[in-house]
């Protein structure tokens, strides 16, 4: 069975020397401590885990910075039963009363069915468009190379996983994601993931990944510590919780699908 650390990708990483920051080649790797034995006996009862450092230090730090100076974001939310995406910078030109009212009727919507508002960076489309960042090129490449999977078939017992959808998130004060199971159709939607990129987050702050059970009680809350990776089965019922007026940074990550084709 290939080990989780032999599996990489390409890139310049930020690593330490002495105190101070450098940048040089290095790899996306998962982390050496990984024990993939017990992560597949979590999975398989619960089809759920949370698996925490998951990628080598340097790499996940220097993905949070890349998030952090991206100019540009779309912001993505649902609004008397349709989807909106438009880019960050425009909503932002609206007037307050403008924005002040969509946010409104956004959670107005919330109170009874599913809605969402965050902002987004569709790094799947965008590759296969040709407009898209660098980095998360890259860092798709190595989600969807054939040991990366192989690593993701082995912990959640699914056998026909053949490729990675993913986008990078951005949830700011205010931003939320209702109940759902990631159920579309015609998606061909395997299992879903998060990778967190929130460096120094606090519980407090929201942006939970909670799971519900069928009499809408927590089964788990994972909240999005700093370079983990939550893995749960399509057709789990689960949220994120709001994000708190008073989070003192946004909540990043790279998220989406293993599916086949």
């Amino acid at each position: 069975m290939r080990q989780l650390h032999k599996v990489a990708w390409q890139i310049s990483c930020v690593s330490e020397i002495d105190g101070e920051e450098v940048i040089n080649k290095a790899a996306f790797t998962l982390s050496r401590e990984l024990n993939q034995k017990a992560a597949t006996k979590t999975f398989k009862k619960t089809s759920r885990i949370l698996i925490p450092d998951i990628l080598e230090k340097g790499c996940a730090a220097h993905l949070v910075q890349h998030l952090i100076d991206m100019p540009e974001w779309n912001l993505v939310f649902k609004n008397q039963n349709k989807h909106f995406d438009l880019s960050a910078s425009q909503f932002e030109a609206l007037q307050l009363k403008d924005k002040t009212e969509i946010k409104n009727s956004v959670y107005s919507g919330a109170q009874r069915n599913f809605s969402y508002m965050y902002k987004n960076y569709p790094a799947f489309d965008l590759v296969q468009s040709g407009g898209f960042s660098e980095l998360l090129t890259e860092f798709l490449g190595f989600i969807n190379s054939k040991p990366f999977l192989k690593v993701i078939s082995n912990i959640s017992g699914i056998e026909n996983i053949k490729f990675t959808d993913a986008q990078a998130t951005r949830y700011e004060p205010g931003h939320f994601l209702t109940s759902h199971n990631d159920m579309v159709a015609g998606k061909n939607r395997l299992a879903a993931f998060v990778f967190n990129l929130s460096a120094d987050w606090h519980p407090d702050w929201g942006g939970n990944l909670l799971f519900y059970d069928d009499s809408q009680n927590f089964r788990n809350v994972f909240a999005p510590k700093m370079n983990s990776l939550s893995l749960f089965s399509v057709g789990t019922k689960h949220a994120v919780s709001l994000v708190s007026p008073f989070a003192r940074a946004p909540r990043l990550a790279v998220t989406g699908w293993f599916r086949f084709r």
